[in-house]
């Protein structure tokens, strides 16, 4: 059975979605479109699907057909920050939460001080930064991250001279998460707890290809 475009988005509004694609005919040129609206629709519906892909997968599965993974290199790349800066964020917090050392002592204080209980530390992701740039590094590495993968993703700034250390931007911060309208974490702000002069006293990541600061603010998700 082969329909064309506007008879096939017809088609989903009558049904409902209820969608048997079995046995269909379709121009590749449409079925991006075909998806996209289920996407939406199903948004609007309150089913939540979280992406593009998951629209796709459905009714992909649906169909009884598999859909071939073609991932581009800086889709890949993208990934991967968006996987450290997500799993940077956990350790941060988890590090604030059950951490040892006179610099978490100082961030629960002052959170405390705050009336912050745990729930809102992990509600809004606040986590603690260690105050040695080496942490973060031995981090990276164990799972497999570079020094580079962490200058993109706007954690540390990469030294001109061959024997200095990186810049930490987060030591010895308490440290906001900030996310995407996706609730993806792209960024940092970091709150300074020894009074130092040389450094302000809130530090946000820089601008990088994953964080634009014209549309990502702190909470922006929720």
């Amino acid at each position: 059975k082969q329909l064309d475009r506007n008879n096939f988005l017809v088609y989903l509004y009558n049904r409902e979605l209820k969608i048997d694609m079995s046995g269909w005919i379709f121009k590749k040129t449409y079925i991006r479109d075909i998806v996209l609206m289920y996407y939406h629709l199903n948004y609007y519906n309150r089913n939540k699907l979280k992406s593009f892909m998951e629209a796709a997968n459905r009714l992909a599965e649906r169909a009884g057909v598999e859909l071939k993974s073609t991932v581009s290199k800086s889709t890949k790349a993208r990934r991967k920050i968006y996987e450290l800066m997500s799993a940077l964020s956990q350790d941060f917090n988890r590090m604030l939460k059950s951490g040892k050392g006179e610099g978490i002592e100082l961030a629960r204080k002052y959170l405390q001080g705050r009336k912050l209980d745990d729930n809102t530390v992990d509600k809004f992701c606040i986590g603690y930064a260690p105050s040695d740039v080496d942490k973060i590094l031995l981090w990276a590495k164990k799972r497999g991250y570079t020094e580079q993968d962490l200058s993109d993703a706007g954690v540390i700034k990469l030294s001109s001279g061959d024997n200095r250390k990186p810049y930490f931007y987060f030591a010895n911060r308490i440290v906001f998460t900030i996310k995407d309208k996706n609730g993806q974490a792209v960024a940092f702000s970091g709150r300074q707890l020894v009074e130092d002069k040389k450094s302000g006293k809130y530090v946000n990541s820089p601008e990088t290809e994953f964080y634009k600061k014209r549309v990502n603010l702190f909470n922006y998700n929720k």
